[in-house]
C-alpha cells in the first residue's frame, strides 16, 4: 500500500514539474510563432512621463544614476523625475535635492507604499508612470522605447528588458543560465497575451490606471494585473533595455528571493480574492508562467519525501538516490543552475513558512547594501 501510494504521489510531482518547466514554455513559444510580432515604432508622440526612482540609502549610486537619467533622449518638457526615499539616513535625500524633485519619507514604508506616495505627491498630469531603481543604468533611448507600445490603445503596461552585468561566482552562473530560460518565456506569454510580470528596474503604466496596492504586494506583479482589469496587455519591449549587476553571493540571493516568495504567496491569496473581472487568458498565463514555479520547490519535496517513503518501504531505491544526487551536486555547484536553483527553492520554502505564519515583508533593502 506504502509503496502504491509513495509511487503514485511521486509519479503525479514529476509529471507536474515536468509540465511546469518544460511543457507550458514549450506551449507557449508554439503559440507566439503562431502570433504576429508587434514591433512598436519609436515614440514619437511624446507623453508626459513621470520617472520615480526609489531609493533607500542609496547616496552611492544615487548620483551616476540622475546624471544617466537627465541625459535621457526625451524631450525635457514632457519628463519630469523624482526620486521617492523611503527614510533614507545617508545622504540619498541631499544628492538627489541637487537635481530632481524629492519625495522624503522620514522612516521607511516599503517599496510599494513609497511609490503609492511618490505619484500622489507627483503624478499629477503625467501619462505615463515609469519605475525604476537606483542601481540601474538606462541607455539614452530606453525612455523612448518604453513608452512606444502605450501608443498602442491595447495595452496598458510595458516592462523593459533587464541586462545584467555578472561576476564568475557560482550563484551569478546559475541567474545567467536561468535568465536564459525565463526571459524568451517571458517573452513568448507577451505575444500571447499578457507578461505577468514587469521589472522594477524598467517599467512603465498608464497614470489613468495605477492603484493603490497593498503593501506587501510587488508593483512588479502588480502592474500586469491593472492592465488587466481595465481589458489591456501588458508587454515585453526588449528594446527599453536596463543594465544592472547581477548579485554575486549566495546569502544576497537567497535573502533576496526569500523577500520575493513571501510577496509571491501573498500575491496569490490576494488574486484569488480578486479574480473576478481578469481576463481568463491572463489567468492561465499566471498559472503557468508564475503560480506553478512558485510552488514547484513544494512540489519537488513532496516528491523528495514520496522518493524516500518508497525506498523504505521495500520499494526502488532509485528515485531516492537520483535525488541524493540532484541536491549533492546542487551543494557542491556541480553545475552552477542545479545549485542556483537548490537556494531559489530554499528561499520559497522559507518564504512560505514565514507567510503561513502571518509575516508579510513590506520593508526592504537595496541590492547595493547587500
Amino acid at each position: 500500500m506504502v509503496v502504491a501510494l509513495a509511487g503514485a504521489v511521486l509519479s503525479v510531482a514529476v509529471a507536474v514539474l515536468a509540465a511546469t518547466f518544460f511543457g507550458y514554455p514549450l506551449v507557449a513559444a508554439w503559440l507566439a510563432r503562431r502570433r504576429p510580432t508587434s514591433d512598436w515604432p519609436m515614440a514619437e508622440a511624446w507623453p508626459r512621463v513621470l520617472v520615480i526612482v526609489a531609493a533607500r540609502n542609496e547616496a552611492r549610486h544615487l548620483e551616476a544614476r540622475l546624471q544617466n537619467l537627465l541625459a535621457l533622449d526625451y524631450p525635457k518638457q514632457r519628463l519630469s523625475l523624482v526620486v521617492a526615499s523611503d527614510g533614507s539616513t545617508d545622504d540619498t535625500v541631499a544628492i538627489a535635492m541637487q537635481h530632481v524633485a524629492v519625495l522624503a519619507l522620514p522612516a521607511p514604508v516599503g517599496k510599494t507604499q513609497v511609490l503609492i506616495e511618490a505619484v500622489r505627491a507627483h503624478g499629477a498630469g503625467a501619462d505615463v508612470l515609469a519605475f525604476t531603481d537606483a542601481t540601474a543604468e538606462w541607455p539614452a533611448d530606453a525612455l523612448r522605447w518604453l513608452v512606444a507600445p502605450l501608443a498602442d490603445p491595447a495595452v496598458g503596461a510595458v516592462s523593459g528588458l533587464v541586462r545584467y552585468r555578472y561576476t564568475d561566482t557560482t550563484i551569478a552562473r546559475g541567474f545567467r543560465a536561468y535568465q536564459q530560460v525565463v526571459v524568451p518565456s517571458r517573452a513568448a506569454d507577451a505575444r500571447v497575451g499578457w507578461t505577468t510580470s514587469v521589472s522594477g528596474s524598467i517599467s512603465a503604466v498608464r497614470a489613468a490606471l495605477f492603484e493603490a496596492s497593498p503593501p506587501e504586494l510587488s508593483y512588479d506583479l502588480m502592474l500586469p494585473v491593472l492592465a488587466a482589469r481595465h481589458g489591456l496587455r501588458a508587454v515585453v519591449e526588449p528594446r527599453a533595455v536596463s543594465w544592472e549587476s547581477a548579485r554575486s553571493s549566495r546569502a544576497a540571493e537567497l535573502e533576496s528571493r526569500i523577500r520575493l516568495a513571501a510577496s509571491a504567496y501573498a500575491f496569490i491569496a490576494w488574486t484569488w480574492r480578486h479574480r473576478r473581472g481578469l481576463p481568463a487568458v491572463y489567468i492561465v498565463q499566471l498559472v503557468g508562467q508564475k503560480i506553478a514555479r512558485w510552488l514547484a520547490p513544494l512540489v519537488a519535496l513532496l516528491a523528495t519525501v514520496a522518493a524516500v517513503a518508497l525506498a523504505a518501504a521495500g520499494g526502488s531505491v532509485w528515485p531516492a538516490g537520483a535525488v541524493g544526487l540532484v541536491v549533492a551536486l546542487g551543494l557542491l555547484g556541480r553545475p552552477a543552475p542545479l545549485h542556483f536553483g537548490l537556494v531559489v527553492a530554499l528561499a520559497y520554502v522559507i518564504g512560505l513558512w514565514r507567510y503561513v505564519r502571518g509575516e508579510r515583508i513590506v520593508g526592504w533593502e537595496p541590492e547595493s547594501q547587500r
